[in-house]
């Protein structure tokens, strides 16, 4: 039967995928992704964009430009970006360091964002921010052809995200997240409750899982976790202060959305899908292994598996690990 599957889809006279392969964000995998992106970032410096644009290459194997203010703007990007949000300029006070009238409106632009990524099949691309603290506010004020923000991130898509209990005692999840990313204020609470249901009890090591959007980002040094947490994110020092509030966000081009179904389609003709690093491709054992790499090359465009930093494989009990 996988001989056949495997058969059929290399006589398909469809070309190969121009992307590398995509695992769900809730393969192991997929953390390949972030940890060779992280490669060409260090640590205590502001490389946002740079992170942003590495990891465009890592994931999609597409090279991007520009810093935070400017990345989504390039012509040169337009072919992977569409900006489909963004704060008009009566939101925010240009001539004040891209300040708001209002702190709680933070939360208005957060929900805002939120009623775009839901409305969304592929809730992919790139999110701007400004951050508080910021040493370009005033440059980036000065250039209304710019964007008015001072940070970007990768939004990767939907995820599951767990709240857990660490502590020795029963508690809530608004203690356990206070606990975690400083104090909540009265604005926030309404919109954080619409999202996690509060008041909801945690016995010790306890956990809670909640639906959301996976963000990855160079913040001081390359970081993940979900959109939840950057809207509860406040200074560690005073626990108080919020850091980013949104700004933009664009999703990743129609060409790339394309590019990403037909990978799907392909991959969903093989029934239930693994996906392992490369470089622990040689040493799995399975049924038509040699054809399945024809397969690899000719249609995911994967010539050298072990290369590669992530392959799928047929879901099967028969493929295992050789022992070394």
């Amino acid at each position: 039967m996988l001989e056949t599957l495997i058969a059929a889809q290399i006589a398909l006279s469809s070309a190969s995928s121009n992307i590398p392969v995509q695992p769900p964000l809730s393969s192991s995998a997929y953390e390949a992704f972030f940890e060779k992106t992280s490669e060409f970032v260090g640590e205590n410096t502001q490389e946002c964009a740079k992170f942003v644009n590495r990891m465009f290459l890592t994931r999609f194997g597409k090279l991007m430009f520009g810093n935070a203010w400017t990345l989504q703007l390039l012509p040169e990007n337009k072919e992977y970006l569409n900006l489909v949000w963004r704060l008009k300029e009566d939101q925010f006070n240009r001539k004040d360091l891209l300040s708001l009238d209002h702190y709680e409106d933070r939360v208005e632009h957060f929900k805002e964002l939120y009623q775009e990524l839901d409305s969304e099949a592929y809730p992919i691309g790139v999110i701007g921010f400004v951050y508080q603290y910021s040493f370009h506010r005033e440059e980036v004020a000065s250039h209304p052809e710019w964007l008015p923000q001072t940070h970007v991130a990768f939004i990767a898509g939907r995820k599951s995200f767990v709240v857990q209990n660490n502590s020795t005692k029963t508690q809530t999840l608004e203690e356990i997240i206070e606990a975690k990313h400083g104090d909540m204020h009265p604005w926030e609470r309404e919109f954080i409750a619409s999202r996690l249901p509060l008041e909801t009890a945690l016995l010790p090591g306890g956990q809670y899982a909640y639906n959301d959007y996976l963000i990855e980002e160079h913040f001081r040094k390359p970081m993940s976790g979900s959109l939840l947490e950057l809207v509860l994110r406040k200074h560690p020092n005073n626990r108080i202060t919020s850091l980013l509030r949104p700004v933009s966000y664009s999703q990743i081009s129609a060409e790339l959305i394309k590019e990403l179904q037909a990978q799907e389609k392909t991959l969903q003709n093989f029934g239930k899908i693994d996906f392992v690093r490369g470089i622990a491709f040689e040493a799995l054992q399975f049924p038509q292994k040699e054809l399945w790499k024809e397969f690899l090359d000719k249609k995911l465009g994967i010539r050298f598996p072990q290369n590669a930093l992530i392959v799928p494989v047929p879901k099967s009990s028969e493929v295992v690990f050789l022992s070394k």
